[in-house]
C-alpha cells in the first residue's frame, strides 16, 4: 500500500518529449525523489493523469485509479490529500 501511496498522492508530472524522451518534474524535491526511487528499483511506476484518472503500475499491474477529490497543499495544513477510488 506504501507504493500505491507514493505513486498517487504528489503533484508530479509525467513529461514526453522527443529530444529528452520520458521524465518526471515537479516544484517539490521530495516527491520527485520518492517516485524515482520507486521507478529505479522497479516496485512502482506513476504513468500519466488527467483531471480525472491516474494510471499507475505496481510490482508490474496497471492500476487506474479516478480522482473523487484533491486539496492542494497548503501552509496552514502542511500536507495535500487526494480521495482516490480504485477502477
Amino acid at each position: 500500500m506504501l507504493i500505491r501511496i507514493i505513486c498517487l498522492c504528489h503533484d508530479v508530472t509525467r513529461v514526453k518529449t522527443e529530444d529528452k524522451g520520458n521524465f518526471l518534474t515537479g516544484s517539490s524535491q521530495d516527491e520527485l525523489e520518492h517516485m524515482e526511487m520507486c521507478e529505479k528499483a522497479n516496485i512502482g511506476k506513476f504513468i500519466e493523469r488527467d483531471s480525472e484518472i491516474m494510471k499507475i503500475e505496481v510490482f508490474g499491474e496497471i492500476e487506474v485509479w479516478r480522482n473523487l477529490r484533491y486539496f492542494e497543499f497548503s501552509s496552514d495544513r502542511k500536507f495535500m490529500t487526494r480521495t482516490l477510488q480504485n477502477t
